[in-house]
């Protein structure tokens, strides 16, 4: 079952957009407009280029759960002892999601690595005691 629904008006823009959910299929996401921006066709990343006035498709699912990324930023933060620190926090959540762009969508493979590169930081930052 198909519903159309009329999105919220862009802040910027101020053009509706018209959106068909599909109901059967929480994952399928299609756009009337595919050529304002990107679309999700068929559970693989359409992206429209307007340089080109191409449209190129990769075969990777969209994520539409990152319950795993708040899950890994928990952790290290509450690993690192900086769970009130908004700052750390930032630059944490951050790093996390620069890994999930880079391919990583297991929540422990994510937590280790997101460690290690993140320890590596803390070594090539100059202590904040010394200034």
């Amino acid at each position: 079952m198909i519903h159309r629904a009329i999105g919220h008006q862009e802040q910027h823009g101020g053009s509706l957009q018209e959106v068909a959910i599909n109901e059967d299929d929480a994952g399928t996401v299609t756009n009337d407009n595919a050529n304002e921006g990107s679309a999700l066709l068929n559970h693989n990343v359409v992206d429209y280029d307007p340089c080109s006035g191409k449209m190129s498709c990769s075969g990777a699912r969209p994520i539409i759960n990152f319950s795993f990324v708040k899950n890994a930023l928990k952790t290290l933060c509450r690993e690192q002892g900086v769970v009130r620190d908004r700052m750390a926090t930032v630059e944490i959540a951050a790093l996390l999601l620069a890994l999930v762009k880079e391919g990583v969508h297991d929540e422990e493979q994510l937590t280790c690595l997101a460690r290690a590169r993140w320890q590596e930081m803390a070594k090539a930052r100059p202590d904040a005691d010394a200034i």
